[in-house]
Parts: structure tokens; C-alpha cells; sequence
């Protein structure tokens, strides 16, 4: 998208992410069709006050409306992709975790299922899992015939 089609929120994160967050509030009512026609007097009068400051502002506004490269911008989006890999990595992280737990309940559930079964219903203990749910509970089965 142009940046003379740019809201004033997308002017605001560009200003972020090119280092003028400092600045970013003065724009809050600043589309990008107003911002790419403003001097470097329109940007003092707006509070934008060191010099120095308005030159580097013009200078990365131009780079982005003729598709250039600006190394701080570069710069600005790879940090944003660090952060966005950290959040991915400490989101899959509380999953692993979440599944851990999860896990854990059900085999201590499985265990206690197994203990109870066990108690009330003795025949069965020494069963295969798979034979076991081919005898019905009250006996019959290899058990009852030795």
C-alpha cells in the first residue's frame, strides 16, 4: 500500500518502526496523504523540533515512497521478527507445558482406573489390555477354566 493511502495508525506504527516513536503522538491525526506533503516547517510546527530530527524524517519518508531500503527500518522490522519468533517460542513453550500436565493427569487417572479395577474385580488382574475387555466381569474366560 502507498503511503499516501496510509491511515493515521499505519503512519504511526511506520513511525515506530523506522525509530521516531518519540514522535509518533504528534501524528496521531495525520493521514499519509497529508504526511507525504509536509515541509520540514509543517513537521517544526507540529513539534517535531530538532533539525536534525526533521531531516532524517524526510529523508526516510522519501526513501519509503520511492521503495528504498532504510537501514534503521531494516533494522526496527528484524528486531519486530526477534520478538515475534521469542512470542512463538514462549507460546509453544506453555503448550508443551499445558500438554506435560495434561499427560501427566491422565496416566495418574489411568493408574488410578487400573488400581480400582484391580480391587473390585481381581480375576481380571494379569489380563492383556486387549483380552481383557473380551471377558465379561463375572467370570468365565481363561481365568474360571484353570
Amino acid at each position: 500500500m502507498a503511503m499516501e493511502e496510509w491511515s493515521p495508525q499505519q503512519l504511526a506504527d511506520w513511525l515506530h518502526h523506522s525509530g521516531f516513536a518519540r514522535y509518533a503522538g504528534l501524528f496521531c491525526n495525520i493521514s499519509g496523504a497529508r504526511f507525504v506533503r509536509m515541509s520540514e516547517d509543517d513537521l517544526r510546527s507540529l513539534g517535531v523540533d530538532k533539525i536534525g530530527v526533521r531531516k532524517k524524517l524526510v529523508r526516510h519518508r522519501t526513501k519509503q515512497l520511492n521503495n528504498e531500503p532504510v537501514p534503521d527500518t531494516l533494522q526496527g522490522l528484524v528486531l519486530l521478527e526477534r520478538r515475534a519468533a521469542l512470542g512463538v517460542l514462549e507460546a509453544t513453550d506453555s503448550i508443551v507445558l499445558q500438554l506435560s500436565q495434561a499427560l501427566a493427569e491422565i496416566a495418574s487417572s489411568r493408574a488410578a482406573f487400573v488400581r480400582k479395577l484391580e480391587r473390585e474385580h481381581p480375576q481380571l488382574v494379569g489380563f492383556p489390555a486387549t483380552s481383557v475387555a473380551g471377558h465379561a466381569v463375572g467370570g468365565g474366560g481363561a481365568s474360571s477354566a484353570a
